[in-house]
C-alpha cells in the first residue's frame, strides 16, 4: 500500500525544482533537485485502481527543460523512471496495484 518515491535531478545539477502531486493533490512543493535523495513516502489509495504521480516543473534550471529521475521503491522492487517537463507539459507516472491471491 505504500512506496518510496526518491528523486534526483538528472545530468547536470543546475538549479531544478520540482512540485509532485499524488492523485491531483499536492505532496511536495517548490523543492529543488540535487544529486541527494528527496524523498517521499507515500500511501495509495486502495479505493482507486490507478494512482497518479506526476512532476510539475517550478522551474527549468539552468538547462531547460525539468529533468529528474525519479526510484520508485515498493518494498521489494526498485524501478527507474525518468521523467522531464517544462512549462506546457508534466511528467505522470500511473501506478496499478496488483491483486493479490
Amino acid at each position: 500500500d505504500s512506496i518510496r518515491l526518491s528523486f534526483y535531478d538528472n545530468g547536470i545539477v543546475d538549479g531544478d525544482s520540482i512540485s509532485v502531486f499524488l492523485n491531483n493533490q499536492l505532496i511536495l512543493s517548490h523543492q529543488e533537485l540535487t544529486t541527494q535523495a528527496l524523498n517521499i513516502y507515500i500511501r495509495l489509495d486502495s479505493s482507486k485502481e490507478i494512482n497518479e504521480v506526476s512532476m510539475f516543473a517550478e522551474n527549468l534550471g539552468k538547462y531547460p527543460p525539468n529533468t529528474a529521475v525519479m526510484i520508485v521503491n515498493d518494498g521489494d522492487s526498485r524501478y527507474e523512471v525518468f521523467m522531464s517537463s517544462d512549462f506546457k507539459g508534466n511528467a505522470t507516472v500511473r501506478f496499478k496495484r496488483k491483486k493479490t491471491s
